[in-house]
């Protein structure tokens, strides 16, 4: 016939083995600590402490408080993938109203004040300079009432070029200083005027040899309305040859 199975007794419980060691745990209570071989102990790069979360430092100060490594390496953003703009936002309190943003992006970096905001620049707790939500750019002026208003003594050390009309609106025009020539030029045509650094004026030529020098290609008059001088060797008006340096000729004492 078929074999049948029976089950023997149970054997006696075998003696209990010894306990495990319990694993080291890092940080205060609240705290979470993980080292560089993943386990919750030792030194800690990664804490928050209930209130502030600290990244490269065991006391963060703020909400996110992060202390850069040896390759002086922060806080790195990526932009997203549609067009690799990245951005941080500062907003009100209630997250409701953004104020401003700072965007990475593959084409220019954008600072962006939203609304009426301008945009402020401080040192030493005072502000320096300041651009209007309109574009307007002011220089030691909170008020600027112009593209580029400047509050203050300005000094160019390049070309400084203005093409449409300038104004000097002052009521008493102290001086204009330069500290080399001073040239006019006219809609891009060369130079038409120049005043250079001995005082001596030329038009039509770059190189005035006297206080006053007209260099003209072609005819040209040269008038001098109520002009009187009767004492010796008073004022000339006249020509002199292209290239001499001999005193004006044919003119009027």
């Amino acid at each position: 016939g078929a074999a049948s199975t029976v089950a023997g007794p149970t054997g006696p419980t075998g003696a209990t083995g010894p306990t495990g060691a319990t694993p080291a745990i890092g940080g205060s209570n609240t705290q979470v600590q993980y080292n560089n071989s993943g386990a919750l102990a030792g030194s800690a790069n990664f804490v928050f402490d209930g209130t502030n979360v600290g990244i490269g430092t065991t006391a963060p100060g703020a909400p996110l408080d992060v202390a850069t490594n040896s390759s002086a390496a922060g806080i790195s953003l990526r932009g997203r993938p549609s067009d690799n703009v990245s951005d941080f936002s500062f907003k009100s309190n209630d997250a409701a109203t953004t104020y401003a943003q700072i965007q990475g992006r593959s084409t220019d970096l954008r600072v962006q004040a939203n609304s009426t905001l301008p945009v402020t620049f401080f040192t030493n707790s005072a502000e320096r300079m300041r651009i209007t939500s309109g574009g307007d750019i002011g220089i030691g002026t909170s008020t600027p009432g112009f593209r580029l208003d400047v509050s203050g003594t300005g000094h160019f050390t390049g070309l400084t070029q203005f093409d449409n009309d300038v104004t000097l609106n002052k009521a008493t025009l102290n001086y204009l200083y330069f500290n080399d020539a001073m040239a006019f030029a006219r809609n891009g045509a060369g130079e038409r005027m120049r005043i250079d650094s001995s005082g001596n004026v030329g038009i039509g030529t770059s190189s005035p040899a006297s206080t006053f020098e007209v260099v003209s290609n072609v005819s040209a008059n040269i008038f001098s309305t109520n002009y009187s001088d009767n004492a010796a060797g008073g004022n000339y008006i006249g020509r002199k040859g292209r290239g001499t340096s001999s005193a004006p000729t044919g003119g009027e004492q």
